[in-house]
């Protein structure tokens, strides 16, 4: 959930990914849901067609190898 208009007093919660809490942001606190652990979440690269950047390429190969995807559509 998040309030784009609310002030410092707002109180807000959401579930992002760990990778999140690597990035140090004033008053923002995260806590660990263990719970989650156990969740099997599928995980989708979307990019524009046509799109022939070798960074793209790499990433998309990358992430086919190492989650073992097939690419749709």
């Amino acid at each position: 959930m998040t309030n784009s208009t609310a002030g410092p007093e707002a109180l807000a919660s959401a579930i992002v990914p760990a990778a999140s809490a690597c990035l140090p942001m004033p008053g923002i606190h995260f806590l660990q849901l263990d719970e989650l652990d156990a969740c099997d979440m599928p995980l989708w690269l979307a990019w524009r067609s046509g799109n022939d950047s070798p960074a793209l390429d790499n990433l998309v190969s990358l992430a086919g190898s190492c989650f073992g995807g097939e690419e749709q559509g």
